[in-house]
């Protein structure tokens, strides 16, 4: 049997939000600790990129209901959008292990079947799924 971790969240990740919510000065800061402490951190086997159009991320984050999350503007996830689309094919080019799965008609919380659908999409990277 495979073992493995999940994740929804990697170190790397952090660096895309401060670019888009720090100052020019803190962001400098920010990354010159962040690349020490990240210089020797192993990327993962496979990263999963769960993309979906601005109406639809809009739209899960109202339904998520989360008081910090409601004023939210439209530019802000365009531009984090834009940067996990560099990111995503700065990875691409290194050789990483990466998909990217357009989930704008996908509802793979409440319907099994857009879930099934995503692990057929991912199970050839990962070398199997254990369901249970």
């Amino acid at each position: 049997m495979h073992s493995g971790i999940v994740s929804d969240y990697h170190i790397h990740k952090n660096k895309i939000f401060a670019s888009n919510t720090l100052t020019t000065k803190e962001f400098e800061k920010f990354s010159r600790i962040y690349d020490i402490l990240t210089e020797d951190l192993e990327m993962p086997n496979v990263i999963i990129f769960l993309d979906a159009k601005l109406e639809t991320l809009k739209s899960r984050i109202a339904h998520r209901n989360r008081s910090f999350e409601h004023q939210i503007e439209d530019n802000y996830l365009i531009n984090l959008k834009r940067d996990y689309q560099d990111y995503y094919e700065s990875l691409k080019a290194e050789g990483q292990r990466v998909i990217r799965i357009d989930t704008t008609d996908l509802d793979f919380v409440n319907y099994n079947e857009h879930y099934q659908y995503i692990l057929e999409m991912i199970e050839p990277l990962i070398g199997g799924t254990n369901n249970e």
